[in-house]
């Protein structure tokens, strides 16, 4: 028997959405927040032609908007009054001062420095931080001592980028997560100089800033596979390469400096930080962030954020879009729409296979919030290529469309009928069962093609995802 299966892609461009008033008044006051930024803000990445590197544009807009809001930090997930603005010239001076207190730890240029932190404003300031100093940052996540197999990953990727120092949170370092890490993670003589807390720098210290300007060939950071089926592997991203993806992603996308993006992705993951920490700084629009902790415990914080602050751009991969659909499911049909989503024209899907039932259930779920289907994105990326590879194009959302897995095997694209489903009901459940379940799984993307595995295949998809949200997300 022909086995069927569905693929999704997209069509053309979407045009510029204009948020609809907000009812909620607590929901007006932080849509308010981003107005100052929005009139005064370009609609383009730049003036001019775009900077060269992350270093220049977060200098050019430290200095051109220097009290329009960078991100917004909520306080832990949730939306109670006390979130916290960054503005960019504070973001810039931030970025200094860690970069200072770097240089006075003796690092040469081109050291790599591991970033062991939770996805907080306090990630992105370390990140830049590195940048401003002339080193690597490698992206990773705070150590857990309980668990070996996360030491192990945590290890190989210290040894096998050199690492010669850390920056991480003081509750980490006090709490222990850090003691003994040098016999486990090979880092010489980590030592107090080499083991810096992220949040004892104080901004006042950007004034002892030794100014550097990386150029665009220079290694900007080491983004390292996930280690799950193999020992992590490290891809050297230079600014260029970073700059390059950026533009690529916005000229996709479409985004401007008028767009509100809402993030709670992991940002050692490529798609956290390329696309939710970076790409905001390179369009120039404003950032809500909140942890993957918070989005985990309470997955419809991530709806409570796109609702208060009028998001418009927001990515994930399909568990999270699953999980959201699924809980009001649970809930009460009867009762009225608990978001006004309106405002959310570019909802990418990637990260991992994206699947049509997926797409389909978040639809029904929150188009009686306003969520329109056009705005569903599939894309697919991957580490190797800095983050994005391709995305679908705006305006129709994702479509399904229906493919022989016989044929692809043998590397041709057979479509079917759209009622073969109907004549072979048997075949059409396995399809919905593997969408892109062979599809590339590192990096930003999602939408590959699938083999027909069947059973055994639907099982094994189960077990990542439950796997997937154990460990906090992004494949």
């Amino acid at each position: 028997m022909t086995a069927a299966m569905h693929s999704l892609s997209s069509l053309s461009p979407v045009p510029t959405f204009s948020p609809a008033t907000v009812a909620d008044p607590t929901a007006m006051d932080n849509a308010a927040m981003a107005a100052p930024r929005a009139s005064s803000a370009p609609a383009s990445t730049a003036s001019g032609m775009p900077s060269a590197t992350l270093v220049d544009r977060v200098d050019e807009l430290a200095r051109t908007r220097p009290d329009d809001i960078a991100l917004v930090m909520l306080d832990d997930g949730g939306i109670d009054g006390r979130d916290r603005p960054v503005r960019y010239a504070e973001l810039a001076r931030r970025a200094r001062a860690v970069a200072a207190a770097l240089q006075d730890a003796g690092l040469p240029l081109g050291a790599r420095v591991l970033l062991a932190l939770e996805g907080t404003d306090d990630y992105l300031v370390a990140f830049l931080g590195c940048l401003y100093a002339g080193l690597i940052a490698v992206p990773v996540f705070p150590p857990e001592p309980a668990r070996l197999q996360h030491l192990e990953r945590f290890g190989a990727i210290a040894r096998d980028a050199g690492a010669a120092a850390v920056l991480a949170a003081r509750a980490d370092i006090d709490g222990g997560a850090f003691d003994g890490i040098e016999g486990i993670a090979g880092i010489a003589a980590l030592g107090a100089a080499r083991l810096l807390a992220v949040d004892d720098i104080r901004a006042e210290r950007a004034d002892a800033w030794r100014p550097h300007r990386p150029r665009p060939a220079d290694i900007a950071f080491l983004q390292y596979t996930s280690g799950s089926t193999s020992t992590p592997k490290g891809v050297m991203v230079s600014h260029g390469n970073l700059m390059a993806n950026e533009i690529a992603i916005q000229a996709t996308l479409g985004t401007t400096a008028r767009d509100v993006y809402v993030s709670w992705l992991p940002p050692f993951h490529d798609m956290g930080l390329i696309g939710g920490l970076l790409q905001p700084l390179h369009a120039g629009g404003m950032l809500v962030l909140m942890t993957t902790a918070a989005f985990l415990a309470r997955p419809t914080r991530w709806l409570d954020a796109m609702h208060r602050y009028r998001g418009t751009v927001a990515a994930g991969p399909d568990f999270a879009y699953r999980l959201c659909a699924d809980r009001v499911a649970r809930a009460d049909r009867n009762a009225p729409p608990a978001w006004d989503l309106s405002a959310w024209r570019i909802a990418l899907s990637g990260a991992e296979p994206v699947r049509a039932d997926t797409v389909g259930a978040f639809l029904a779920a929150f188009a009686p919030c306003g969520f329109a289907a056009r705005a569903v994105t599939p894309s697919y990326g991957l580490a190797e290529a800095t983050l994005l590879v391709t995305g679908s194009q705006r305006k129709h959302g994702a479509v399904s469309r229906l493919f022989s897995s016989e044929a692809l095997k043998r590397g041709i694209a057979e479509p079917l009928p759209e009622d073969g489903a109907a004549t072979a009901p048997a075949a059409a459940r396995q399809a919905r069962g593997v969408v892109g379940s062979s599809g590339a799984t590192g990096g930003g993307g999602g939408g590959g093609s699938g083999t027909g595995r069947g059973d055994a295949g639907e099982r094994s998809d189960r077990v990542k995802r439950r796997d997937e949200r154990e460990r906090g997300g992004c494949l």
